[in-house]
């Protein structure tokens, strides 16, 4: 008895090695092989795509800050920050800092680490030096340069002390100690009055936020950054090549004074500490 012949055809990719096909027809193949790159790293790619595709602000929740000079340093900080020109790169900004539900994303991703802080998700998460750097990578962003978070901060028409302008902050404007008994976090999006030039909210208290720059303890002169102030490259400084101790900008809700605000302030911690934070990207 002889059996018809269709009984007998079989597709190339059902004989085929796993993870290979060989059909006379490519559409009878509906596969990536095992060897293909996961859903993860696709999409990661696909978004790192679109960023470098978008235009300069399009990105939500980021604010573009136009290449040029701006002044960076005092004015009446030159005993440790002294005045001096800087060209930056464009490149875009957070208008708001981290907030605790951002960060959780991260988490659930299974990039970031968990991390325990009693507050409410609104809030600014505050977290080591290194995670923060791992969040924003993990968004195919970056922390910014302390000079890049200084233009953010004051713009490139003026040498204010605060985002705002010269006008020592009231409380809608910068959160500081004396605005609140005990002293505490604010939502990312309030305090609308303490806005930088572009936007920027909170760049003056609330959660003092790590910027991408070593700094040290110790130096040649009695105030070690002011070295660096004065030997940095005019374009895009990335601060110290090394260091013992990170640098962190805006002053916080636990500073009594409202100089910790003023744009030309640092402090230096531990990176292992908690604190704020916000990312920029290159464009």
């Amino acid at each position: 008895m002889m059996l018809s012949s269709t009984l007998f055809t079989l597709s190339a990719c059902s004989i085929a090695p796993a993870g290979h096909c060989y059909p006379e027809d490519p559409a009878e193949c509906d596969w990536p092989p095992d060897d293909s790159e996961t859903s993860v790293e696709k999409a990661a790619e696909e978004a790192e795509k679109e960023a470098e595709e978008a235009e300069c602000g399009e990105t939500p929740g980021m604010a573009c800050v136009p290449a040029g000079e701006f002044t960076r340093g005092g004015p009446g900080f030159d005993w440790n920050y002294p005045q001096r020109k800087a060209w930056i790169s464009e490149f875009e900004i957070d208008v708001r800092e981290v907030s605790i539900a951002e960060y959780k994303q991260c988490e659930a991703a299974g990039v970031c680490v968990a991390v325990t802080q009693e507050a409410p998700d609104d809030r600014p998460v505050e977290i080591q030096w290194g995670l923060a750097a791992t969040y924003c990578e993990w968004r195919q962003a970056r922390l910014p340069t302390e000079a890049e978070w200084e233009k953010a901060a004051r713009g490139a028409l003026d040498v204010r002390h605060y985002p705002w302008g010269d006008a020592e902050p009231d409380c809608d404007q910068m959160n500081h100690a004396p605005c609140q008994d005990p002293p505490a976090l604010v939502a990312t999006g309030v305090n609308p009055g303490g806005e930088s030039p572009y936007g920027l909210l909170h760049m003056s208290g609330n959660a003092g936020e790590w910027v991408a720059d070593w700094t040290t303890e110790s130096g040649p002169s009695q105030f070690p950054y002011y070295d660096y102030y004065l030997t940095a490259p005019y374009e895009d400084p990335q601060g110290p090549a090394s260091g013992d101790l990170r640098a962190w900008k805006g002053g916080s809700y636990r500073d009594t004074s409202p100089l910790a605000g003023h744009i030309a302030m640092h402090a230096h911690a531990n990176p292992l500490i908690r604190a704020g934070f916000r990312c920029a990207r290159s464009r």
